[in-house]
């Protein structure tokens, strides 16, 4: 039998290769989904819980999302959790994360 076929593609959309991905794990080497929110609807709660993270760019806030979003904690220094506070307080960054927080926010 012939080994299957590898495909690289780069896909921009919200959930398609991660439903796919688990629906064929056997077909898939390696996914990577950059921004994503998950494979299922976030509800409610997830929005709210969501927006409420993006509100909080402090470095306990940037610890915390570190080590929700990081599989191998060890990899998050206290250097870094420095510098993505001090990039997500920039000028101009509140105002973005107010916006995408907003857009999180059930309307």
């Amino acid at each position: 039998m012939a080994p299957p076929r590898r495909l690289r593609a780069r896909v921009r959309t919200r959930f398609l290769p991660g439903k796919l991905a688990c629906q064929s794990p056997e077909r898939v080497a390696a996914l990577v989904m950059v921004g994503s929110l998950g494979l299922v609807p976030l509800g409610r709660t997830g929005r709210d819980a969501l927006a409420a993270s993006v509100s909080n760019q402090s470095e306990r806030g940037v610890r915390e999302k570190l080590t929700r979003v990081v599989h191998d904690r060890s990899l998050i220094t206290d250097e870094w959790v420095v510098e993505e506070a001090r990039i997500n307080t920039s000028p101009g960054a509140q105002s973005s994360f107010a916006s995408l927080a907003a857009y999180f926010r059930p309307r």
